[in-house]
């Protein structure tokens, strides 16, 4: 027979704590969680299987952790619904060799990003932004909306003269955000 895609689904009310690993061929890993998932091994599906973890706690990468796929779209997805992100495991963590990897977190001030190369976009949760919503990339999706406040300066003109330069300051940034 032809082989197809097939799923493994994990839940726990629980914390799920992965420390044996996973390595399996077209199969979907989904692990679903009310406590924390935290993986201290290689998660990894060959050919067509992703990888879906989503806790109302923290996801944690604990040191030599790695989430990997091969699958087109989206491949990986960890959603912290009510918690963060904290990649302890380093830049190379997460891996989506033919797809991308998203993760919604927080705020930027409690995740641990790890040195993930990524887009950032705030103000997006897993509820009412799943995946299939968020444009091409990988992405680390923040909860969390800045609110930044404009200062205008003073300046006046008399009738007839040239208007004056508009200035002023722009306040709110978070996590190394600038107006550029």
């Amino acid at each position: 027979g032809t082989a197809g895609t097939y799923n493994l689904n994990i839940n726990t009310n629980s914390n799920f704590t992965g420390t044996a690993g996973y390595d399996a061929d077209n199969t979907n890993l989904n692990i679903l969680a009310n406590g924390v998932i935290q993986l201290g091994s290689t998660f990894n599906t060959n050919g067509t299987g992703t990888i879906s973890m989503v806790t109302q706690d923290n996801i944690v990468l604990t040191p030599g952790a790695s989430v990997r796929s091969q699958a087109t779209g989206n491949s990986i997805l960890l959603a912290s619904t009510g918690g963060s992100f904290i990649n302890n495991a380093g830049g190379t963590a997460l891996q989506a060799t033919n797809g991308r990897w998203l993760v919604y977190s927080d705020t930027p001030t409690n995740t641990t990003e790890g040195g993930l190369t990524y887009n950032k976009i705030y103000n997006k949760t897993y509820a009412g932004n799943p995946p299939g919503t968020i444009g091409a990339g990988n992405y680390i999706l923040y909860s969390e909306a800045p609110i930044l406040t404009l200062t205008a300066n003073s300046a006046s003109r008399e009738y007839g003269d040239v208007n004056p330069a508009i200035s002023g300051e722009l306040r709110g940034f978070i996590d190394g955000d600038t107006a550029a």
